[in-house]
């Protein structure tokens, strides 16, 4: 096939191993102050980090001893820091700008899974139980339910989106599937929005203003499920995003330094357009730090990947991926060999 080896010796030339770039804006926070004395500041700066935190760590590890640790040395991770005027007899706001070679490094150190730059995006399916017909909320609705879920997702960074409703969702999910748990369904909906990783609730009127809540967290090798009991829609939005972002990082970014390195091979690459697109895919994997182009023949292109954990847990999340299909033929000493999937 001499238009597949012409396209390898391209990506020899393009593919390189490339993660998200840094955005300083995640470890920058700015928070309203009462006062500017040496004291006051001290606390200011630890409110920031608190936030900062809760960007880049699972929910629940947030309050515990090691957290506590990295919070109390809040003052030597500032990088800079700068007040800001508010209304006249205010005293404003303070911007802290911290290191984040530091931070991440204090974070490991104890153990923490870090979330970096580049995440995927959770697509909410939500349905509502306020009648005799199911209803969804899906990208063109509004209001408080809206309004609450971009909070939520606000405070963690997390990019969110929302179906669109319209024949193709219809037909690839409905109320039923979600009752019975039909995850063949529901990741073939899931996989129409190019992510792997959904937040599935249903919410049903609790008395007045409440809502109890079911929720499904479905990624790429797991799933997992949990219940709310009667609360407000901005608690329970914000409750369901912190398991889902808990998760996310969890999945993404692995706690431990341990990992290994593997070689893949993938068939049915036929452009150097579909070999950048295999690149990015599996760079953005859960767990995989690094994916490089390693060679190519005339039936497939090897990728040299490094993931965090096992190559067996590796190979189990590709079982489920929407893009890679493990071929009927093993390939040289029952290596693993991939078909692409446009």
């Amino acid at each position: 096939m001499p238009r597949l080896t012409s396209v390898a010796l391209i990506l020899l030339s393009v593919v390189r191993v490339c993660g998200a770039e840094e955005s300083p804006a995640l470890y920058v926070e700015t928070v309203t102050v009462g006062a500017r004395d040496d004291r006051a500041r001290a606390g200011d700066i630890r409110r920031a980090l608190s936030q900062i935190l809760e960007r880049v760590i699972a929910p629940e590890d947030l309050h515990g001893k090691a957290a506590e640790a990295v919070l109390g040395q809040s003052a030597a991770y500032v990088d800079q820091y700068e007040y800001h005027s508010g209304e006249p007899g205010a005293a404003g706001t303070l911007e802290v700008r911290f290191d984040r070679e530091q931070v991440d490094e204090a974070l490991a150190h104890a153990g923490f899974g870090i979330l970096g730059d580049e995440r995927p995006e959770l697509l909410v399916w939500l349905r509502i139980m306020d009648g005799a017909t199911p209803r969804f909320i899906g990208a063109e609705d509004g209001g408080a339910l809206m309004s609450a879920l971009q909070k939520a997702a606000a405070k963690h960074r997390v990019p969110v989106i929302l179906p669109l409703l319209d024949l193709t969702d219809q037909t690839n999910l409905s109320s039923a599937d979600i009752d019975t748990v039909n995850l063949p369904r529901i990741r073939d909906a899931i996989w129409r929005y190019e992510t792997e990783v959904a937040l599935i609730g249903t919410l049903v009127p609790s008395g007045d203003f409440e809502w109890e809540s079911r929720w499904r967290f479905v990624g790429p090798g797991q799933t997992a499920e949990w219940t709310q009991g009667a609360m407000g829609s901005e608690e329970a939005l914000a409750g369901a995003v912190d398991g889902a972002f808990g998760r996310l990082v969890r999945l993404y970014a692995p706690a431990g330094r341990t990992g290994s390195t593997l070689e893949i091979r993938v068939e049915g690459i036929g452009s150097m357009a579909e070999g950048e697109a295999c690149g990015r895919y599996l760079r953005g994997l859960p767990a995989v730090r690094s994916a490089e182009w390693a060679s190519a023949d005339a039936s497939a292109v090897s990728w040299r990947v490094q993931v965090g954990g096992s190559a067996q847990a590796f190979h189990q999340l590709l079982a489920e991926s929407r893009r890679l299909r493990l071929a009927a033929e093993p390939g040289a000493a029952g290596a693993k060999v991939y078909r692409w999937v446009p």
